[in-house]
Order: C-alpha cells, then structure tokens, then sequence
C-alpha cells in the first residue's frame, strides 16, 4: 500500500496446500531439512552436528506405525499428525517450494505471506494471468496440489479481507458453518479462564477491525455469543469495562467504547504491541551469525537472570500449606496433621519445609443438613419503613429522642431489640418443624426418596420431605431455643429499668419485627403447601405404576407428564420476564440480571443473531411472542397424546382399569399444573411486594 500498488482493481488470492503433513517426500523433506541450516549459517545446534540432526530427524519421520484390520503398518509417506517435528519440517519444506513464487512476487512489488500451508498474496494483473501462474506451481512437485480462491474480499485464517475502490478493509471471519460456541460458563475452569477468553476475543476484534462500526458488529457478536453460552451479563460487562478502562471514562454508564476516536487510539496501543512469542523470534533472528550459539545461549541468561531479578520474593517458598475441607468440631485435625508429617519425614530434609494447615470452605452443620433453606435475604432481619405503622414509628421515635440523653437506655433498647427477635425467628421455627411433624403423622410425609433415573423419566423431584428423626431433633431444638429465650427476657425485664413504659415500648418492638419478618413467614408458609404438592405428586405417581399400566400407557403418560412440565416452565419464565419487563427498564444487554430464565435467555440470544439492528423493546416483544408459541406447543403435545391415549380405550381388556390408568395420569397433570401456578403466584405477590417497598423507599427520600 505504501508503494501506491493497492488499487481499486487490486485482487486477493488465498490458496492452502491439500494435505501437506502427509504428503511430504521423506528424504527430500530431510534433503531440505540440511539445506536450511547450512544456508542460515549453523554448523551445530545446540552442539549437536548437522549429521546427528539428520539420523534424528530420520528416525522421528520413518520409525512411525499404526494398526489397521489387525495389521500393522510404517509410514512411507509424510509424518505423523500432530507431531510438532512434522509441523517444523513442513514449513522447512515450503520454504524451498515457494522460492520461484516468492521471487515472482518480489519482481512485481506484489504482496506474498504464509503460515504453514495457507498462503495470501495480491495480485494487480488479469485474473487469467494469476490462474495460469498457480496452475503452473501445481505441476512444480507431484505430491504439492493447491486449492486457491481469487477475489476482492477473501477469509485468510480468522481474517477477512476486503477491497472496497482501493481501500483496504478488514474485520474478524467466522466461517459460515461455525457455531456460536466457547467454553461454557459451567465449565469447571478457574475464574480467570473465562475472563482470558472474553478478553481475547475483544483484543482480536480491536485489531482485526479497520473502522469503529466493524468493531461495533464484533462487540456485539461477542456479547451475544458469551451470552449463548451461558455467562452472565454482569460478568461480560464486569470484563468489558476492565478492558476497555483505560480508554473510557470511570463515569461512563456503557462498559464500551463509544467514538471513534477511542476506538483508533486504542487499536494503535494494540497493534504495536507484539507477544512474548513475537519477542523472543525477533530477538533471536536479530543475534544470528555464522556461530551463533554462544551469543544465544548468552542472551537466554541474561534474559533469566533478569525475570530471576525481577521476580518478588516468595514468604511462602519453604512452606507447604494444606488446606482442607471439614467442621470445626475436628479440633484435633491440624495437630493429627502435624503429626502424621513428622513420622513420615523423619530424618529426612524434608523437615526443614515448614507445614502450615488451615481450612477453608467451612459449612456449618445446620446448612450441610437442613435441605431447602430459605433465601439468606430473606433470613436476614432489615428494618423496612411502612405506611401501616406511622403513629407507632412516631411515637417510638418520640421516645427514642427522650432516650438518647441517658446511653443506658439506649444499650437496654438494643438488648431487648436482640431478645425480642431471636424470639420471634424461634417460634417461627418452631412452628414450622411442628407443621412438619404434624403433617408427617397424619398424612405419612416424610422423607421421600426415588432415583433420579426416574425422576427424570417421570418429570418429578427425586427427593421431597425430611426425616422422621432430623424433624424430631429441629422441633426440640427450636422449642429449647425458646424457652431459653423466653427465660432470659424474664430475667431481663426483673433487672432495674430505666425506661419509663416498658411494656409499650415492647410492643412497639414487637410490631417492627413481625412486619421485618413478614417474607420470611410468607417463605415458610409456600415452603409447607409446596410439600404438600410434592407428596401428593409422588403418591399419585406411585399409584400410578401399582396398577401395572402396559408399556404403551407408561410411555403415554410420560409424554404427557413431561409436555405439562414443559409447558409450566415456560409459563413459569415468562411471567417472571414480564413482570421484569414492566417494572424497569430493559438492561441493553438483552437479559435480566437478577431473574433465572435460561429459555428466555436463549430464545432472546438466538433473536439476536437472527433480528440485527433492532431496539431492546421490539426484541422483547419477539421473544416473548415465540415463547409462548412454545408453551402452547408443549400444551399441545399433551392434548394430542391424551387422545391418542383415549382411543386406544376400545382395545384394552378392562375397560374399568384404563379408566382409572387414565384418571390416575390426569390427576398427576393436574397436579403439575396447580402446583406450578400456586408457585408463580407466590413469587409475583413476593416481586410486587418488594417493588412497592422500593417505591415507598423512593417516596420516603
């Protein structure tokens, strides 16, 4: 371009070699192999002679075998796949074959570059004459075929390069037939990984785009395809704005570039900075003479010297640290530990490394026993303002002034406030392990437990209900809990006071915390009739295949079962995005961050590839419309199967059994159906609940 040869008619041609690795001549390649270090000036390698190379290059390309059909066979031809000696060689090899292309190009001033096998170049005569120049190398060695491509806007590797009237123009290739896949965020990588990836992707964008809309379409692509694959929106714009920090404002609401001018400042940082790999290849072409070897094994010690140099001492060189999982009732673990390593290394330097032991990830034993715990929002007690009890809050306040001349006063508020509520939390407990216990001698709920191979097969929780013996255990636990409490505030209340009306102020205490608590008896509360739905669909599952339904029946009913579960998921997530979708604005991101709906999500990513250039609104209004088309879908597949299942009534030979098979498969549904409704109406009365607090907080500032 500098030398005014990119024109307007300028053409590109890509062409890469039809199975290189494979095709290779042995001992041409091996030939080729010498050629190139006699001809760059090496004698030795590493002070190893060219000849010893040459036996050991012959022994890693020819002593190669595999087992086909019970033979076994050596590989005449080419090297082995994967082998990075066989890379090396190929590239040795093209080296030699590309001399009369590369000299043809260089005459003309034309561009020419390879990696491995994939060759770009330009071309600035007739097409015809380029097809007869490529014709002419595929006759120049019988085992090197080319398959090239000519054009004004060709793909080379992962670029895509275009000629539009004389201007260069390039952006990121994606291959038609790839698929929007990375890592998934469920993978079991360190954090950082995915942060690498994310990274990546946007740092090849900045390079590979030659204008600010190209690298807009990349950006976009990007979120969209992280998004497909399961990451969330907050932690793509958590990178996004650690990328791009140094070019944005810290104020700036978009965790992206947002001119041009930022983008073209921050692809010229990019550009001329080159990797470590980069670096070290410069620096070692740049040192290369006739005997190189002592001035490259020289520049390697500097070089280490300098990271050794470099490098922050480490307070943690001699130490070995185990770190390990358990309860803190093992109080003897860390000294068994240091134990159990003395008798073991004994006499040994070993000794000298210093044993640190410690834990970490300690759970509790009420949370690795008590399954189906509420939400810690909703076990934390926050005071929340309320219209309902504005005379009290004044008339506590009221006394709250008068009380703050004497600290006293204060200190007693706050360890009757604690009493009080420690209470309260105990005998919500307390009542609840007692429902439970009630419900479990009279309807026989108790712990409930099938494989998970059918639970799935059926549609339902593998496992509901709690034990006889661990219900037992909570219920007196909580009832000694309160009473203990309940002591202790009595013998409070016997100690001298200085509060005036004690009893009000009490009362006024008490008020606070049962409407703090109000979610959590509401949590409870769906808690109790979500296990009654859970028993009861177990039981009529169970009686379900007690009356030995035929194969056909079995096979109908979870159709039908697994449709009517579908179906209410998808109702389930639509109502949620709704709800989301009218009580704030819609995230430029497309997803909610606060609310589960991996449909949704998905739905609304696959929108985004389809539906280009289009408001958050519109795309909303779209994924909804097709997720509903979904759910009816579903609803649809059930229907059809219950009356395929209904004509086959004539056929069998109990009427009066497929009647109650039948009824028994309807009841189950209608289960399924009753209990993901009461389920949503719960959380959408708990969602509106909370977005009326966050109202009357507004109206409150």
């Amino acid at each position: 371009m500098r030398k005014g040869l990119f024109k307007s008619t300028t053409l590109f041609c890509t062409f890469d070699i039809r199975n290189l690795y494979t095709m290779l001549p042995q001992e041409e390649a091996l030939n080729i192999l010498i050629e190139f270090l006699n001809i760059h000036g090496y004698t030795k390698v590493k002070g190893i002679p060219l000849e010893t190379i040459r036996l050991l290059a012959s022994i890693v390309l020819k002593e190669n075998v595999f087992v086909y059909g019970k033979k076994m066979y050596q590989q005449v031809l080419g090297g082995a796949m994967g082998s990075s000696f066989t890379l090396t060689l190929a590239n040795i090899f093209m080296w030699k074959w590309q001399k009369e292309l590369v000299r043809r190009q260089d005459m003309t001033g034309e561009y020419y570059g390879r990696y491995i096998d994939d060759v770009f170049m330009t071309w600035n005569k007739s097409e015809n004459e380029l097809k007869k120049v490529l014709d002419n190398a595929n006759t120049w060695h019988p085992n090197i075929k080319l398959e090239y491509k000519i054009g004004k806007s060709l793909p080379f590797l992962d670029i895509l390069l275009t000629n539009i009237n004389g201007t260069l123009s390039t952006s990121v290739y994606h291959k038609p037939a790839a698929e929007p896949y990375v890592v998934p965020f469920i993978s079991d990588h360190p954090r950082h990984v995915f942060e690498n990836i994310v990274q990546t992707s946007l740092r090849r964008a900045i390079k590979y785009s030659s204008t600010f809309q190209l690298f807009n379409d990349e950006r976009r692509y990007i979120k969209s395809t992280f998004l497909y694959n399961g990451y969330p929106s907050s932690f793509i714009d958590k990178i996004f704005r650690k990328f791009f920090s140094g070019y944005i404002s810290s104020r700036s609401f978009l965790p992206f570039l947002d001119n041009e001018a930022q983008f073209l400042q921050m692809r010229i940082a990019l550009s001329g900075q080159p990797s470590r790999q980069q670096s070290q290849v410069e620096m070692r072409i740049a040192t290369l003479t006739t005997d190189n070897e002592h001035l490259i094994e020289e520049l390697e010690k500097k070089q280490e010297a300098t990271i050794q140099e470099k490098k922050k001492p480490n307070k943690f060189q001699n130490k070995l640290i185990i770190h390990y999982t358990h309860e803190k009732r093992f109080k003897t673990r860390k000294r068994d530990l240091h134990r159990i390593f003395q008798e073991t290394f004994a006499n040994t330097s070993i000794l000298e490394t210093k044993l640190i032991v410690g834990n970490r990830n300690q759970k509790s034993t009420m949370k690795e026993l008590i399954r189906k715990r509420p939400r810690q929002a909703i076990l934390k007690n926050k005071a929340k303002p309320s219209r309902l009890l504005k005379k009290q809050e004044l008339r506590l306040a009221d006394l709250f002034v008068f009380s703050l001349r004497d600290r006293l006063i204060c200190f007693q508020l706050s360890q009757l406030t604690q009493l009080l509520n420690k209470l309260n939390y105990s005998k919500l407990q307390n009542e609840q392990w007692t429902y439970y216990y009630n419900l479990g001698m009279t309807e026989g709920i108790w712990s409930g437990r099938v494989s998970k191979k059918i639970a799935n097969d059926n549609s339902m929780c593998y496992t509901y209900g709690r034990s006889k013996t661990l219900i037992e255990q909570r219920k007196q636990k909580y009832k000694q809990q309160f009473e203990q409490i309940q002591k202790d505030i009595n013998e409070y209340m016997k100690q001298p006071l200085v509060l005036i009306d004690m009893g009000n102020v009490m009362n006024i205490i008490n008020n606070f915390i049962h409407k703090d608590q109000y979610q959590l008896r509401v949590e409870l509360q769906r808690r109790r009739t979500m296990l009654q739905f859970d028993a009861k669909e177990h039981r009529l599952v169970h009686d379900f295949y007690q009356l030995k339904p035929r194969q056909t029946e079995i096979h109908s009913a979870k159709i039908i079962w697994k449709a009517t579960h579908d179906e209410q998921t998808m109702r389930h997530e639509i109502a949620l995005f709704k709800n989301s979708f009218s009580s704030q604005t819609f995230p430029t991101s497309y997803t909610s961050p606060n609310i589960q709906l991996p449909q949704i999500n998905q739905l609304l990513t696959q929108l985004v590839f389809q539906i280009q250039h289009t408001s958050p609104n519109e795309l909303a209004i779209h994924t909804l419309a097709k997720a509903e088309q979904m759910a009816q879908s579903y609803g649809q597949i059930a229907s059809n199967k219950t009356n395929q299942l209904l004509n086959t009534r004539c056929n069998h030979k109990s009427v009066t059994l497929f009647d109650t098979i039948l009824t028994q498969i309807v009841n189950r549904q209608q289960n399924m159906i009753q209990r993901a409704q009461y389920d949503i109406e719960k959380i959408m009365l708990t969602l509106s609940s909370q977005h009326d607090l966050q109202l009357s907080n507004i109206d409150s500032l």
